[in-house]
C-alpha cells in the first residue's frame, strides 16, 4: 500500500485496523462508515465556549437555553450541548478576578477600576 507513503497515516492506519485486526474493530469501522455514508452520523458535542458564545449572540435567557438543550438532546440521543453550570464555569473564565458577576449583579472593586483607568 501506498498510503503510508504518501503521508496519509490516518487513513493507512485505517486500512491496518479494518484488515489485520479482530472482526469487531472492522463491524465498528463499517457500522461507522455506512452511518456517515446515510447522513445518519451521530452529532458532536460543542464545547461550553461555543454554548456561551451561542447565548451570548442569541441573547437567549437561561430557561430558553435549557428548553433547547433538553429538546436537542433528547432528539439525538446524546448529550450536545453542555450543562449550563459548565456555561457559567466557561463564563466566569472571561472576567478579570476583580469583577464579580451573578445572575443578578455586577461588583467591580474601585481599586482595580482606578488602576486601569489612571495607567
Amino acid at each position: 500500500m501506498t498510503l503510508r507513503a504518501s503521508g496519509a497515516v490516518e487513513p493507512s492506519s485505517a486500512v491496518k485496523d479494518v484488515t489485520m485486526t479482530f472482526l469487531k474493530r472492522a463491524s465498528t469501522y463499517q457500522t461507522a462508515f455506512k452511518a456517515v455514508a446515510a447522513g445518519k452520523s451521530r452529532p458532536c458535542k460543542i464545547s461550553a465556549d461555543l454554548a456561551l458564545n451561542i447565548i451570548i449572540s442569541g441573547n437567549l435567557m437561561r430557561k430558553t437555553y435549557e428548553m433547547k438543550r433538553s429538546k436537542t438532546n433528547s432528539n439525538h440521543g446524546v448529550s450536545v450541548y453542555p450543562r449550563y453550570d459548565k456555561i457559567v464555569t466557561a463564563k466566569k473564565r472571561y472576567y478579570p478576578s476583580d469583577i464579580t458577576v451573578t445572575e443578578t449583579s455586577t461588583e467591580v472593586k474601585l481599586q482595580s477600576s482606578f488602576r486601569s483607568h489612571f495607567q
